[in-house]
C-alpha cells in the first residue's frame, strides 16, 4: 500500500483521511473542468459560497465520505468505487479508491 502522511500525523483514521483527501482532488479537478464558481459549486451542495473554499483547501473534517461523494453526484458525476487487489504484498490489504465520470 502507498504512503499515507494521515499516519504519520497522527490521525484517528488515516485511511478514511487519505480517502476523503482523494475525493477532494477529485472534486476540485471537477469544478476545474466545468469551470464553475464557488457560488454555482455551493447552490449545488446546499452551502454557504465562502464554505466551498475552505472544504476544497483541507477542512473536510465535519464531512462524512458519503458527504464528499454526494457532492461529486451533485456535480453531475456517477461515482463508481473499485477496491483493487492487484499487486499487494503478503500481508497487506489493497485500498484504491477510484472515481469515474
Amino acid at each position: 500500500m502507498g504512503y499515507n502522511v494521515f499516519a504519520d500525523m497522527g490521525f484517528e483514521n488515516p485511511e478514511e483521511e487519505l480517502m476523503k483527501s482523494e475525493i477532494i482532488s477529485s472534486l476540485r479537478a471537477l469544478i476545474n473542468e466545468k469551470h464553475l464558481t464557488k457560488e454555482q459549486v455551493a447552490a449545488r451542495w446546499n452551502m454557504e459560497p465562502s464554505a466551498v473554499p475552505e472544504l476544497l483547501r483541507g477542512h473536510w473534517g465535519d464531512y462524512s465520505v458519503n458527504q464528499l461523494l454526494s457532492f461529486a453526484n451533485a456535480l453531475g458525476r456517477t461515482v463508481r468505487i473499485i477496491i483493487d487487489s492487484h499487486d499487494v504484498a503478503p500481508g497487506e490489504e489493497a485500498k484504491t479508491l477510484v472515481l469515474t465520470a
